[in-house]
């Protein structure tokens, strides 16, 4: 197996060259134990037309371009500053790749030779003609040290939507022909999240609330205990159901998003995989006819995967061995209540895993300092 590579230039978005660069890979069997020269990939007498892949940027890329927008009030209650706000995001100009190589659905077997372009595999453009749109609602809440506690709360409710990879120059998951149907959920963006940390000194010891006068030595057992905690939650990421091995809108796409005759989540995932039953409804998707002239109808992320729930604390204990000197022991737990945090699990519909999942996130583990 030989491998070639013809690189003018990387493509315009990483401003390093271009405008055209193409990849080979082909197996080339030689004659007689003679090294033989590698063939023309641009004529189609040589027997290899259709292994070569080009690409290229639109002459008139234009650079993407970000709105934003935002209003927030804030007011101090009980000590704690607390500040609600909401934020809107428009972008416009995200790239994109056309692959000008690529039939549209139809009912008419697939044939290199009606490509536009039947010497050639891909002939990607990378334009600038994408958007996407977001909109979150934060509420924050700030408490400095005081009294022994200091705590900072962040939720976010979000919603982002768009029809092409929020990475640079993604294609499109299925019908490039009809970007509308290609809108939805961006999968970068959870619906709900939730952070919050503290720190809390036990207010037993010198100079605390309780048992203030106690004894030396009673005092550097008993007192000088900070408890802290870092929570993260996080509502499940969006989804995509799939198929493979079946082209039903003759293009030669062997997979894409099914057809949906239902809803696809159930609901308490956590306690469906605990009990060994799929976390998706596998009924409420069905694999395309092969060769209809058309893909499938299921829009994109239309599934929901688990959420997160991690919880990390410490116990930490001070000795004030001298004036300015401390020697503090720590106690460290990450997954502290050490709850499963499952991944995604298999979404296409035509795997024998579809629905299951074989990752449930790191254990409890701890640290002593």
């Amino acid at each position: 197996g030989w491998y070639t590579s013809m690189l003018p230039g990387s493509l315009g978005t990483t401003g390093l060259g271009g405008p055209w660069t193409t990849n080979t890979s082909f197996n080339y069997v030689s004659s007689q134990g003679v090294t033989q020269m590698f063939p023309n990939p641009f004529t189609q007498s040589t027997g290899y037309s259709g292994v070569t892949s080009i690409s290229a940027v639109d002459p008139s890329y234009v650079n993407m371009r970000v709105q934003q927008w935002n209003v927030s009030v804030g007011r101090e209650f009980l000590g704690t500053a607390i500040d609600v706000a909401y934020t809107g995001t428009k972008t416009t100009h995200l790239p994109y790749t056309m692959n000008y190589n690529l039939l549209p659905p139809s009912t008419t077997p697939y044939n290199q030779r009606t490509l536009p372009y039947p010497l050639f595999n891909t002939v990607n453009m990378t334009e600038s003609g994408g958007s996407s749109i977001y909109h979150g609602l934060t509420v924050q809440a700030d408490h400095r040290f005081r009294n022994g506690l200091q705590f900072n709360a962040n939720y976010a409710w979000a919603k982002g939507m768009t029809a092409y990879s929020l990475w640079g120059g993604g294609g499109f998951q299925q019908n490039q022909y009809n970007q509308q149907l290609e809108y939805g959920p961006d999968p970068l963006v959870r619906k709900q999240q939730l952070e919050f940390d503290f720190v809390y000194e036990l207010p037993i010891g010198h100079g605390k609330q309780f048992l203030s006068q106690m004894n030396p030595v009673l005092n550097q057992v008993i007192g000088g205990w900070q408890v802290v905690g870092i929570t993260t939650m996080l509502a499940g990421q969006y989804l995509n159901p799939s198929f493979s091995g079946v082209d039903p809108a003759n293009t030669n796409q062997f997979g894409g998003r099914p057809d949906c005759v239902g809803n696809g989540n159930i609901g308490g995932i956590g306690n469906l995989v605990r009990s060994g039953q799929l976390m998706y409804n596998l009924s409420a998707f069905q694999v395309p006819t092969s060769g209809r002239g058309y893909y499938g109808n299921c829009g994109r992320s239309v599934l929901t995967g688990p959420g997160k729930n991690l919880w990390n604390a410490g116990l930490f204990k001070n000795f004030m061995l001298h004036e300015g000197v401390r020697l503090q022991i720590q106690w460290q737990l990450f997954n502290a209540w050490n709850h499963a945090n499952f991944g995604n699990g298999n979404t296409n519909i035509s795997s024998g895993n579809f629905g299951h999942v074989s990752y449930g996130g790191g254990g409890r583990s701890m640290l002593f300092g």
